[in-house]
């Protein structure tokens, strides 16, 4: 499987994100949606997850490309109003940033209809 490559990664502006967490993160991108850096580091940080989820659903490389776009494009709108909670207290487990995208991931595939092809 080849997994692409995104330029946009090793830009030194989205590098100087690599040491905030993923809720700080995801709250400067919630802050500043109109600015592309933040949603940039969020997309650099788990694109090789993603695509590897989907591509590994998909019959095809067009067909893993297609579901990686519309699947990045769900995550961008739903972004905007998600708030990771649970873990503090014990009750419920964390939702993490990571395992959310899993779960998108799943959702997207899922629910995308593909072309046999």
């Amino acid at each position: 499987m080849q997994i692409p490559r995104f330029s946009e990664c090793h830009h030194p502006l989205v590098k100087s994100l690599s040491h905030l967490g993923d809720q700080e993160l995801l709250s400067l991108f919630q802050d500043h949606a109109e600015d592309g850096l933040y949603f940039t580091g969020i997309f650099c940080r788990y694109s090789l997850i993603v695509y590897s989820l989907v591509r590994h659903q998909a019959r095809s490389p067009v067909q893993a490309d297609y579901l990686f776009a519309l699947t990045w494009r769900h995550i961008f709108h739903e972004l905007r109003g998600l708030k990771l909670t649970g873990g503090s207290d014990g009750d419920e487990p964390a939702l993490t940033l990571q395992n959310w995208l899993i779960n998108m991931t799943a959702v997207c595939i899922n629910q995308t209809a593909v072309t046999p092809r």
